[in-house]
C-alpha cells in the first residue's frame, strides 16, 4: 500500500468521521456525529438544532405535514459503528418518527391533513388540518409554552403529571392548564380573527397575551385621546360636561380591553377572543363533538 494510500485511510476511518459538522446545506442541517475509536464521545453535540427534546411523531394522516425531521443513522465504517444526528427541514415522511422542537409545526389546507404529536413528558397534541405551531426550544428542560400560529388543535394533559402546566400562547390569548383535555382553534369571521377555548375535561385558565403588539398599539392609542380630550377641553374646544362624557367613555374602554382579565373555562364550556381584547365570559356548548371519543 502507497503512502499516499495509507493517508487516505487513515482521513476516511478517524479524521473524517470524528469531526463535527456544524454547516447547514439547503434543508439538511447536521448536528454530530460520533468518532470511531471513541464511538458516543459526541453523541449529545447538537450545536445547530436541538434534537435533544424531540417530538414523537404518534401518527399522520395523509395530508402533507412540514416539519424539521430528527433523523439518527448508524452505519458501519471500517469495522467500527458510527452514529449520525441530523435534521432535515421538509414535508415529513410517513414513516418520520420525530420533530425538533424550536421549529414551525404545519399542517396542509387539506381535508385529510393532520397529525398526532407527543411531547417528551407524554402529553400529547393533535393538529388538524391548516394548522401551524411552535413548541418552545428545549421543552424537556424548561417550562413548557407551545405557540400557536393558526388552525384547530386538540390537547390531552390527562395521562401525565398533572402538576406540570403547559402555556399555550396565541397571537391574542394565553391558555394555562394542568392535566385536562381541551381544543385551542383560531379562525377567522369575516376580517376579524377569533380565538376559541373549548374545555372537555378538567379547566383551564384563559387571558388576554399583554405582550402583542394590538396590545401596546391599543394602550398608546388611549393615551393619546386622553391627552388629545384634555388638550381640547383646555382650549375651549369642548364643554366640561362633554369632557366628562368622553372621558368615562375612554376609562370604561380601557376596563374592558386594556386590563387583563382570567376567566376559568371548566370542562362543557368556552370563552373566545374576538379580534382584540378580554376573553369573553364562558358559556356551554355542544360537548358531542369531542376530539377524545
Amino acid at each position: 500500500m502507497t503512502k499516499t494510500n495509507i493517508i487516505i485511510l487513515f482521513l476516511l476511518c478517524f479524521a473524517l468521521p470524528s469531526a463535527v459538522i456544524s454547516q447547514q446545506t439547503g434543508g439538511q442541517r447536521f448536528i454530530g456525529n460520533d468518532s470511531l475509536p471513541f464511538d458516543g464521545a459526541y453523541s449529545n453535540i447538537n450545536n445547530i438544532t436541538s434534537c435533544t427534546c424531540p417530538i414523537k411523531i404518534l401518527s399522520q394522516k395523509g395530508g402533507p405535514v412540514w416539519g424539521t425531521e430528527c433523523i439518527t443513522k448508524i452505519s458501519s465504517v471500517c469495522g467500527e459503528k458510527d452514529t449520525v444526528q441530523y435534521t432535515k427541514t421538509r414535508i415529513l415522511s410517513l414513516s418520520a418518527k420525530e420533530v425538533a422542537d424550536g421549529d414551525t409545526i404545519r399542517t396542509g389546507n387539506f381535508d385529510d391533513a393532520g397529525i398526532k404529536l407527543q411531547l417528551s413528558d407524554g402529553k400529547t397534541i393533535e393538529m388538524g388540518k391548516n394548522a401551524s405551531i411552535i413548541v418552545d426550544r428545549d421543552h424537556c428542560k424548561n417550562p413548557m409554552t407551545l405557540h400557536v400560529h393558526y388552525g384547530l388543535l386538540y390537547l390531552d394533559l390527562t395521562h401525565v403529571d398533572k402538576d406540570k402546566t403547559i402555556a399555550v400562547q396565541t397571537g391574542q390569548g394565553i391558555v394555562v392548564n394542568k392535566g385536562t383535555r381541551f381544543t385551542v382553534e383560531i379562525t377567522k369571521d369575516g376580517d376579524t380573527e377569533v380565538e376559541i377555548v373549548r374545555v372537555y375535561e378538567g379547566s383551564v385558565e384563559f387571558k388576554m397575551n399583554t405582550a402583542n403588539s394590538d396590545y401596546k398599539k391599543s394602550n398608546k392609542d388611549k393615551d393619546a385621546a386622553m391627552k388629545q380630550l384634555t388638550e381640547d377641553y383646555k382650549n375651549g374646544k369642548i364643554t366640561a360636561s362633554e369632557f366628562t362624557q368622553k372621558s368615562m367613555e375612554l376609562s370604561q374602554d380601557v376596563v374592558q380591553n386594556s386590563v387583563p382579565k382570567t376567566v376559568t373555562i371548566e370542562a362543557g364550556y368556552e370563552s373566545r377572543i374576538n379580534g382584540f381584547g378580554n376573553p369573553t365570559d364562558p358559556v356551554a356548548f355542544d360537548t358531542g363533538s369531542d376530539p377524545g371519543k
